[in-house]
């Protein structure tokens, strides 16, 4: 389920991209704050898009209008109202910055590796940082108990 329409921004950084602004501002030292994100940040419904992909699964995305519908209904991390992206000109302008690798492709080589990680464990375990978010994220039961009873739901299909 993706609350606002799927169109949540909120910039994912890839490690590498992050790797290649600190070795450039390493090469031309400077008293300055660059921001990092990635250039083109995939909306929430691309990213679930893209997991589908490279997972090889077939997922149906259930689109809300508006914000979560219910505690864990909906909740994930990316799910913001407005887009939440960080400028990058002066990265660009002052170093030469380009990014080393787009989303779908940092994702490509991080995701065997997390899945790997995760296998037969508690993903909870596995990455702390991201179980510790003041909600609970990915709670597919409440979401298909959620549309089970939805009688009006606000949600359209996908």
């Amino acid at each position: 389920m993706l609350p606002f329409g799927g169109e949540s921004v909120l910039q994912p950084t890839a490690a590498v991209n992050l790797a290649e602004l600190v070795a450039l501002a390493a090469e031309h030292p400077g008293r300055r704050v660059l921001n990092c994100g990635d250039l083109d940040p995939p909306t929430a419904a691309e990213i679930s898009s893209i997991v589908d992909e490279l997972m090889g699964w077939r997922t149906e995305r259930v689109l809300v209008g508006g914000p979560p519908p219910e505690a864990n209904v909906g909740d994930h991390p990316w799910v913001v109202p407005r887009p939440v992206v960080a400028a990058m000109s002066r990265a660009r302008a002052e170093l030469g910055y380009q990014e080393r690798r787009r989303y779908r492709q940092a994702l490509a080589d991080t995701l065997p590796w997390a899945v790997e990680a995760a296998a037969g464990r508690d993903w909870k375990e596995v990455f702390p940082t991201l179980a510790g978010y003041p909600l609970d994220l990915f709670d597919y039961a409440a979401e298909d108990a959620y549309l089970r009873g939805a009688k009006n739901s606000p949600a359209e299909r996908n």
